[in-house]
Order: structure tokens, then C-alpha cells, then sequence
């Protein structure tokens, strides 16, 4: 059974963390700052990127009928019975933003598109931003996952071709949203820049295919760089900490220049940072490293495991708070900041405890029961499954 990378875990954590304060700095008023130096959504774009790095490094063949199906039910496992749980949440708390759609007739399709996770392939805001607005990243997680038992296949022969065709399909969408001369994304239920190249499934497929990549490469290379794990995690903390910001920073002028279209621009503020993660997470799972060692704390791990349930959270109980009005009652700022991140660790722990492992574990034995197979095999993508 290969090692649990309880670094990779750790980091988790951090990038949901960052996207919690990107979520909610325009009431706490912490992250504004931090903000316009760092942008904090890239969180998603890391996760992404490390989802293929951990998928393949659990998974780097599926080679009968059975594996492949066993892993989508695994992965689907994963992420829809957490999701579920907050898309009810969301209806019995914010029953107000069901849907922000124009017409009353649409509401049932939105519903209907989530409970699926099908939301981000509608690019209009009243279908991937409708309910529980960050599950449109899951939606486009899910795609992901069906298309690895493909993107997999003779990985070592077509590898080039098969980053080749993401990079195609990034370039399609941001090529379709400049010939469409649709606007970034406003306060209107129209298509728009955000919808095509930053929502839309195949404009992400690029990152998620680097991870793999990288996986490929660290399971292929790492005895080569054992001996540099130290110096290698302090290059890649100095490249995210200092290489995104000053990327971010070059493409902003770019666009303002017109050297890119502001569709390109959009692309690559969402989803050009992935080779600085994807250096990151090949140097964080030599955990012979000292940071690695460091973040393999067993705190700052299980922050980690709970990560998916804080995403799922965190913005639905900052609009509960907000319309409820409940957050001044906890006294100063700072105080009601602590608060709220306690609320959101203990529901995020609750909802990781009761509803991510036990529905993953009862949905994986069922597929066992009805499809019995290589029982080796079983405990193995089990605890990969676990991740």
C-alpha cells in the first residue's frame, strides 16, 4: 500500500483556508490586504492540480472493467453525500437563493443540475453559482474524475498528446468567449468570460492533467531528489509566496495593455499558476523534507482531512450568519472572527465524521457486494478511496 502524503494533506487545509478568506473578507475586512497581493481564490486551482497528483499516485493503472468502475463510484462517493447534506442545508436555511435565475419557470432545472453536480456545464451565474455556490468546483471535479480511467490509459506512451488536447480544449473556450465578446462576469444571469473559461469543465481539465503529470514524474524521478527535498519545499514556499503574486501582477498589465485578451487574461489568472502548484506538490511529498515534516503534524492533518466539509461550509454559514444578523452578538471583530472559525471547524468536523467516511465507506463495500473482485485490490483503492 503506497504512503499516505500526509504533507500533501496538510495543504489542503491551507488552500481551503485561503478560499475562506477570500469568501468572507468583505465582512471581516482580513483579507483585503492580503487580497490584492495574493489572490487568495487560487485555492481551487491548487486543488485541482493536486487532485490529479493524489489520484494517480493512488491510482496509476485501472486496467479491467471493474477497477474503472469501482474508482468512479469511489470518487463519487467522495464528494455527494457531503454535498447533498449542504445543498439541503442550503434549502432549509437560505430557501431565498435556491436560484437567482430570471424566470420562475427556471428554478426546477438549477435544483435538478446540482443535485447532480451537472451546474457547471449551464455557464450562466443562476445555474453554476445557483445554491450552494462553490459546489460548481466539485461539478467540475466530478468531470475530472470520469474522464481519468481515459486520461490514463498508456499514460507513458500519450501522455504529451493527452496535455496537448487539455491545453486544445483551455484554448477553445477562451478563443469561444473572445469571438463571443461576452463580458466578465457582473450581476446579470448572462453568459459571460467567467462562465466559459473560468467555470466550464474542459477550460480546468489542463490543471488537473498537470497533477497527473506530476505524479507521473515524482513516482518516475524522486529517488533523484531525496537528497534536495529541504532545499527544493523552501524554493517552492519562496516561488508560491513570491511567483504568484508577481505572475499576477504581469498579467494584470498585460491585459490592461491589450498584449492579451481579456478572456485570456481571465484563463490565465485562474489556471496559469498550475506548474508553480504542481513544483509545490512534487517537492511537499518528499516527506523527508523539513517542511514536509512540519506540515505532517498530526493537527494540521487532520485540518486537512476536513477541508472538503470547510469548502462546503463556509460560505453557507457566513450567509446564514449575514442574514440572520447573528455575528455582532459575539462582541468585537476579531472575536466574532474567532467565532466563526470555530463554527465552521466544528461543523466542517461534524460533517467529515458522521456523513464523508461513513456514506464513502458504505457506498464502496455496496459496489463490492454487488461487484466482487480482487480483494487485494479492494484494500488497497480503499484506503486510497480514504484520501
Amino acid at each position: 500500500m503506497r504512503e499516505n502524503l500526509k504533507a500533501l494533506t496538510s495543504l489542503r487545509f491551507f488552500a481551503a483556508a485561503a478560499i475562506v478568506i477570500h469568501h468572507t473578507s468583505w465582512y471581516f475586512g482580513y483579507g483585503a490586504r492580503l487580497g490584492k497581493v495574493f489572490p487568495l481564490d487560487l485555492g481551487v486551482s491548487f486543488f485541482f492540480v493536486l487532485s490529479g497528483f493524489v489520484l494517480y499516485y493512488a491510482y496509476p493503472s485501472l486496467s479491467s472493467t471493474r477497477d474503472k468502475a469501482r474508482f468512479v463510484v469511489s470518487r463519487f462517493a467522495r464528494i455527494w453525500p457531503a454535498h447533498v447534506v449542504t445543498l439541503l442545508l442550503t434549502l432549509v436555511f437560505l430557501p431565498h437563493t435556491w436560484v437567482t435565475g430570471p424566470d420562475e419557470p427556471s428554478k426546477a432545472l438549477p435544483m435538478v443540475a446540482n443535485l447532480f453536480l451537472l451546474q457547471s456545464w449551464v455557464p450562466l451565474p443562476h445555474y453554476f453559482f445557483s445554491l450552494n455556490g462553490v459546489s460548481w468546483s466539485i461539478s467540475t471535479e466530478l468531470f475530472f474524475y470520469a474522464m481519468f480511467p481515459l486520461l490514463i490509459w498508456n499514460w507513458e506512451r500519450t501522455k504529451w498528446a493527452k496535455l496537448g488536447a487539455a491545453a486544445v480544449m483551455a484554448w477553445a473556450c477562451v478563443a469561444w468567449a473572445k469571438a463571443s465578446g461576452v463580458p466578465l462576469l457582473g450581476n446579470t444571469n448572462i453568459l459571460s468570460i467567467d462562465g466559459l473559461v473560468f467555470i466550464f469543465p474542459p477550460a480546468r481539465l489542463l490543471e488537473f492533467s498537470i497533477g497527473v503529470l506530476t505524479a507521473w514524474a515524482w513516482l518516475k524521478y524522486r529517488s533523484r531528489f531525496l537528497h534536495l527535498a529541504t532545499p527544493a519545499q523552501i524554493a517552492a514556499a519562496l516561488l508560491v509566496l513570491l511567483g504568484v503574486p508577481l505572475l499576477a501582477k504581469t498579467i494584470q498589465i498585460a491585459a490592461l495593455q491589450g498584449i492579451i485578451s481579456a478572456a485570456a487574461a481571465k484563463w490565465l489568472s485562474e489556471s496559469g499558476y498550475a506548474p508553480i502548484f504542481a513544483f509545490a506538490i512534487f517537492s511537499m511529498a518528499m516527506s523527508n523534507g523539513a517542511l514536509a515534516r512540519l506540515l505532517s503534524a498530526r493537527p494540521l492533518v487532520l485540518l486537512g482531512e476536513i477541508s472538503f466539509s470547510i469548502y462546503l461550509t463556509h460560505q453557507l454559514l457566513m450567509s446564514v450568519l449575514g442574514i440572520t444578523r447573528s455575528l455582532p452578538a459575539f462582541g468585537s471583530m476579531p472575536c466574532q472572527l474567532f467565532t466563526y472559525w470555530v463554527i465552521v471547524l466544528t461543523l466542517s468536523f461534524c460533517l467529515w465524521i458522521f456523513i464523508e467516511k461513513p456514506c464513502r465507506a458504505i457506498i464502496v463495500a455496496k459496489f463490492d457486494q454487488l461487484w466482487p473482485g480482487n480483494a487485494v485490490f479492494a484494500r488497497i483503492t480503499q484506503n486510497a478511496a480514504e484520501r
